[in-house]
C-alpha cells in the first residue's frame, strides 16, 4: 500500500458513521418515546424548585393573568437553544463547547468566556435554592413562628445539612440512579399540580389574554404599602429577567445536561470516536452517503423526545404554579416574600381540605431537594464540558474526578453565601442575569457549529436558523438589558 492508499484509508477511518439505530429509536411509538427520555426528566427537576415552584407563583401573584405570553416566549426560546445543540451533538459525537473552541479568534476563547461565567453561577444557585428549603423546613417543623434572628439561623442550618447530604450523594450516585429518582419527582409534582389546577377558580378568558396579547405589565397599586421593600430592590424588568433565568435553568446547567447525552451513546456518540482524545481536536467528518445520512435523521429521534417532552413539562409546570398564584394570590394581595417564600402557596391544595397541607409540604420539599440533588452532578459535568476543549489533559481524565473538586466549590461557595445573605432571592438573582444572556450567545454560536459541521444535508434548516436569532435576540436582549440597569 502506498502513501496515496494510506492516506485514503485513514480518512476514510476517520469518517463519521452511525450505528445503526434500535427499534424504539427508528419506529417510535409511545413506548419507544418513554425509553428515549431520561436526561431531560434531569433537566425538567432540577428548575422546578426555583422557577416553577417559587418564582412563577410569586410573579403570577404579582402581575395577575398579564405575563402568560412572557412565559410561552421564554419556554420556547429555551427550547429552541437547547434542542438545536442537542441534535447537533447526537449528530456530529462532539459538545457544542468542543465546537466553539474553533470559532475565528484565539482559539478556545469562547468556552473559555461560556465557562467562567457558568461556573462562576454554581455557588448562587445553590446557596439561594438551600436557604430557600431552609424556610420551607422551617415552617414544616414549626420553627417559622421565633424571631426573625432563630429563623434565619435554623434555614441556615437545614440548608447547610442539605447541601452536605446532597453533595455526599452526588459522590457516590450513578447516572442511572440519578435518572430514575428525578424522573419519579417529575411525574409525582406534575400529577399533583395539574390536578390543583383543575379545581381552582380560574378566570380563562383573562388567562387567554394574558397569553395572546403582549403588553408590558406593572406593579399594582397595594404594592407600595404592603411590599416596598419588593419595590425598591426590583424594576418590573429586574423581576421579569430573574423569572426568565429560573424558568428551565441557563446556561450552567445546559452544558451539562448535553454531557448526559455521552452515557446515552445516541448517534455519533456511539461511535468510537467520540471517545478518543485524539478525534476531539479534529473536526468531525460525517460519512456523505445516503444510508448514513438517513441513519443520522433517525437518530435525531432521540433529541426530539428528550428535549420537547423535558420542555413541555417545565411548561405545563410553569404555567400551573403561575396561573395558581395569579388566581389564588394575587386577589387576596400575597405575594411570597421574607421568610413565607413558599407558605402562601399551600392555599393551592388546602383548597382541598385542610390535610392536604401536609401533601403540599412533602411536596416542597421534594421540589426543593430535587433540584439542588441534581444540580451537583449537572454542574459537576458542566464544569467537565467548559474545559474539555482548553485542555487535552482534561480530555484524558475520566469526568468522575471532577465530581469533589466541583462539589466542594459549589457547596462550600454555596454555604458562605447563604450566610452572609439574608435573601435567598438575591442570592440567585446575578446567576438569574448571566445565564438569561449567555443563553442567548449560545444560540448566536450554535448556528455558527451547526453550518461549519454538518453542513446542508443534516444541519438545521432556515427555519430553525431564524429561530436561533429570535430567541438569541430575546434572551441577550433581556438579560443584557436587565444587567446594564443592575449595575448602572
Amino acid at each position: 500500500m502506498n502513501d496515496q492508499d494510506a492516506k485514503a484509508t485513514d480518512q476514510a477511518a476517520a469518517l463519521v458513521r452511525y450505528p445503526d439505530p434500535p427499534a424504539h429509536v427508528r419506529k417510535g411509538g409511545l413506548r419507544g418515546a418513554i425509553r428515549l427520555f431520561g436526561p431531560g426528566a434531569i433537566i425538567a427537576s432540577v428548575t422546578i424548585g426555583s422557577g416553577e415552584t417559587l418564582f412563577a407563583s410569586r410573579t403570577g401573584a404579582l402581575f395577575g393573568y398579564a405575563l402568560l405570553w412572557f412565559i410561552v416566549a421564554a419556554v420556547v426560546c429555551k427550547l429552541v437553544q437547547v434542542y438545536t445543540a442537542a441534535r447537533y451533538m447526537i449528530l456530529s459525537g462532539e459538545h457544542p463547547m468542543e465546537a466553539w473552541a474553533r470559532l475565528p479568534g484565539p482559539r478556545g476563547w469562547f468556552p473559555a468566556f461560556l465557562g467562567a461565567l457558568s461556573i462562576f453561577c454554581f455557588p448562587f444557585w445553590l446557596g439561594g435554592l438551600a436557604l430557600m428549603l431552609g424556610t420551607a423546613a422551617n415552617w414544616v417543623v414549626g420553627l417559622d413562628v421565633g424571631t426573625k434572628g432563630a429563623q434565619l439561623l435554623s434555614a441556615r442550618l437545614f440548608g447547610t445539612a442539605t447541601l452536605t447530604l446532597a453533595a455526599v450523594l452526588t459522590l457516590v450516585q450513578s447516572y442511572k440512579t440519578l435518572e430514575r429518582a428525578q424522573t419519579a419527582i417529575v411525574a409525582v409534582l406534575l400529577l399533583a399540580i395539574l390536578v390543583a389546577l383543575g379545581f381552582a377558580p380560574v378566570n380563562w378568558l383573562e388567562a387567554a389574554r394574558g397569553t395572546f396579547l403582549v403588553e408590558w405589565p406593572r406593579y399594582a397599586d397595594w404594592m407600595p404599602s404592603k411590599y416596598p421593600n419588593i419595590l425598591a430592590d426590583h424594576t418590573v424588568l429586574m423581576a421579569l429577567v430573574v423569572f426568565m433565568g429560573a424558568i428551565g435553568g441557563g446556561t450552567y446547567d445546559y452544558i451539562g445536561y448535553l454531557s448526559f447525552f455521552r452515557e446515552k451513546r445516541w448517534g455519533a456518540l456511539g461511535t468510537n470516536r467520540s471517545s478518543t482524545e485524539s478525534a476531539q481536536t479534529q473536526i468531525p467528518n460525517i460519512d456523505p452517503s445516503d444510508a448514513n445520512v438517513t441513519a443520522g435523521r433517525q437518530w435525531v429521534r432521540a433529541a426530539v423526545i428528550d428535549v420537547f417532552v423535558s420542555f413541555a413539562c417545565i411548561l405545563l409546570f410553569t404555567i400551573a404554579f403561575y396561573l395558581l398564584g395569579a388566581t389564588i394570590l394575587h386577589p387576596k394581595h400575597l405575594v411570597p416574600d421574607g421568610f413565607a417564600l413558599l407558605k402562601p402557596q399551600v392555599q393551592f391544595l388546602t383548597q382541598f381540605g385542610a390535610p392536604f397541607k401536609y401533601l403540599y409540604q412533602v411536596g416542597i420539599l421534594m421540589a426543593f431537594w430535587g433540584t439542588i440533588y441534581g444540580a451537583f452532578e449537572i454542574y459537576s459535568r458542566t464544569a467537565y464540558e467548559c474545559l474539555r476543549p482548553l485542555s487535552a489533559r482534561v480530555r484524558r481524565a475520566r469526568y468522575a474526578r471532577f465530581r469533589l473538586p466541583v462539589c466542594l466549590y459549589a457547596g462550600i461557595g454555596g454555604m458562605v453565601l447563604m450566610w452572609t445573605v439574608k435573601d435567598p432571592v438575591k442570592i440567585v438573582e446575578p446567576a438569574a442575569l448571566v445565564g438569561t444572556t449567555t443563553c442567548g450567545l449560545w444560540c448566536y454560536a450554535m448556528i455558527w457549529a451547526d453550518r461549519a459541521v454538518l453542513g446542508r444535508r443534516l444541519g438545521i434548516g432556515w427555519v430553525w436558523i431564524l429561530l436561533n436569532l429570535l430567541a438569541g435576540t430575546v434572551l441577550t436582549g433581556f438579560g443584557g438589558k436587565a444587567i446594564w440597569d443592575h449595575l448602572w
